[in-house]
């Protein structure tokens, strides 16, 4: 029953794909997921129709429900069917609706890992923190190389190439170059530059900052858009409101 489950919310989440002309940016890798998803999010929505997941990504059919637009829980046989039917009709009778869609993907299962594989093809992969043990990012990286961009930190990989891949780093031959000091944190691409004051973001910024940036370029969109975008987004009220939240649901 779950095996077949699994088949008919993949083919559900392929064809709504092509039906919304769904751009997927992924986000995997290891800490930050979150933060960079939600810096990816705040910026692009500055310019485009974006969504995202809003909870972690928990279990296989995180991925598929959030694809659907369906709340990402456990249900019983009828709560199933029915969002089976409903989105049968809606990809065959409902309007189209073009936008982005970030979804952060991790997991230590490997046959999650495979079960992605067959469905997600990110246009933009967004790898934070690389663990090169990391089954999902590795098959991710491979599904994206095809026809997407794979957005990497230069440093955790050296000289490593990737097909189609858009790098970030701390060395002056990044392609996104990131430094800090104690006033601010610059990002540079190009003749291009944003600086960001140190109190919008906490220390550990390097994976998280840069890799949003890259991301936004990769998107086409300038500087000035950028900077508008980060100065909405309060990296430590994010932070303490997932606190929380994680707070709340362990009680």
């Amino acid at each position: 029953m779950r095996k077949l489950l699994q088949i008919v919310l993949m083919l559900l989440s392929k064809k709504a794909l092509r039906k919304h002309q769904i751009e997927l940016i992924v986000v995997t890798g290891w800490i930050g997921l979150d933060l960079v998803k939600d810096g990816i999010y705040q910026i692009l929505s500055e310019k485009y129709i974006v969504r995202r997941n809003v909870n972690p990504v928990w279990w296989d059919l995180s991925i598929p429900l959030n694809i659907l637009g369906y709340e990402d829980k456990q249900r019983g046989f009828l709560g199933w069917l029915n969002i089976i039917l409903r989105s049968i009709f809606l990809i065959h009778f409902g309007p189209s609706n073009k936008h982005i869609l970030i979804l952060t993907a991790e997991s230590g299962r490997e046959d999650t890992a495979k079960y992605w594989k067959g469905f997600l093809m990110p246009s933009l992969l967004v790898v934070v923190n690389n663990k090169k043990e990391s089954e999902v990012t590795n098959i991710l990286v491979k599904n994206t190389a095809q026809k997407g961009v794979v957005i990497y930190d230069k440093d955790d990989l050296g000289n490593t190439k990737i097909k189609n891949g858009f790098d970030y780093g701390i060395n002056t031959d990044a392609t996104v170059m990131f430094k800090e000091n104690k006033e601010k944190i610059t990002v540079k691409y190009k003749k291009y530059s944003v600086s960001i004051p140190k109190y919008f973001a906490p220390a550990f910024t390097k994976g998280i900052i840069a890799p949003v940036i890259a991301c936004a370029i990769s998107k086409g969109m300038s500087m000035d858009e950028i900077a508008n975008g980060f100065i909405k987004f309060d990296m430590r009220n994010t932070i303490l409101k997932k606190l929380s939240n994680t707070i709340a649901t362990e009680k």
